[in-house]
């Protein structure tokens, strides 16, 4: 992940001013705190503060722990947050800004967390409501590697539409089915293909799981266990200006020869 350009422009736009880096769905952190890192390598910005927020409690403390291990020695004030990031209004500290404050925002949405929203373009108007002009938002995204709407060129260039998720994939994914699931007796993946998205250009690969139940358990029962959104750069930078922000810059990454994600840095209008 081009973590170090995103660091580069956001330096840029921040200059000397404080600034404020919300994590949203921050997970393990991992990600968010390189990123933070490159940000004090860059000794513009003389005044960080970071902000995890998650909906788990052990991956916030995991999270947590990590950052301040690793940022708050260079000056960090780091913080954690246990909350789910579709409500921002009932968490003042990361929807609120004073109108005077001379401190910018960062809000970052890493490790394809925003490809797995039911509604994309419904969150960025919900935190469009709470930011202020200027702020800045990070969403990692995985790029389209045919033309939305086209069954087979999909089928041909994915190959999980057919095969299903990877075996070696298999145990993380059935992990909370065999925590919470009481009675079930066997778990089998497949994937569902939605050609079209909500965003033109994008389409849409679903991982279901189909868990059989023992006896007296009642039926078979169908679990969505990862939604897998992919877009076209230039039509979800389309797509996303009229809802209030406009595209400064994105950087396609990836393993491989061919990039199979993006990091895109937006800017509140």
């Amino acid at each position: 992940m081009p973590l170090a350009e995103l660091a580069r422009v956001v330096s840029g736009c921040v200059g000397s001013k404080g600034l404020d880096v919300h994590a949203l769905g921050a997970g393990d952190g991992k990600s968010e705190t390189r990123l933070v890192q490159y940000l004090c390598d860059r000794r513009q910005v003389v005044d960080l503060r970071l902000c995890l927020l998650d909906i788990s409690p052990p991956l916030v403390h995991a999270a947590y722990r990590h950052a301040a291990d690793a940022v708050e020695p260079r000056g960090v004030a780091c913080f954690a947050l246990v909350g789910n990031f579709l409500d921002l209004r009932r968490i003042p500290v990361l929807s609120y800004r004073p109108a005077c404050s001379p401190r910018e925002r960062l809000y970052t949405m890493l490790g394809c967390t925003w490809q797995n929203l039911t509604d994309g373009p419904a969150f960025l108007r919900q935190l469009g409501d709470v930011a202020n002009a200027g702020d800045l938002l990070a969403l990692d995204v995985r790029l389209a590697r045919a033309p939305a709407g086209d069954v087979a060129a999909i089928t041909a260039a994915e190959p999980v539409v057919t095969q299903g998720p990877p075996p070696s994939c298999h145990e993380w994914l059935s992990g909370p089915i065999r925590r919470y699931c009481e009675g079930y007796q066997a778990i089998t993946f497949r994937a569902e293909l939605l050609p079209r998205g909500l965003v033109p250009g994008s389409y849409e690969i679903n991982l279901l799981a189909d868990v059989t139940m023992r006896p007296g358990r009642g039926e078979r029962r169908t679990y969505t266990v990862i939604r897998g959104k992919s877009y076209d750069p230039a039509q979800l930078a389309t797509a996303l200006e009229p809802l209030g922000w406009r595209t400064l810059q994105s950087w396609p990454y990836g393993l491989g020869e061919r990039p199979d994600h993006g990091l895109v840095l937006l800017q509140r209008m």
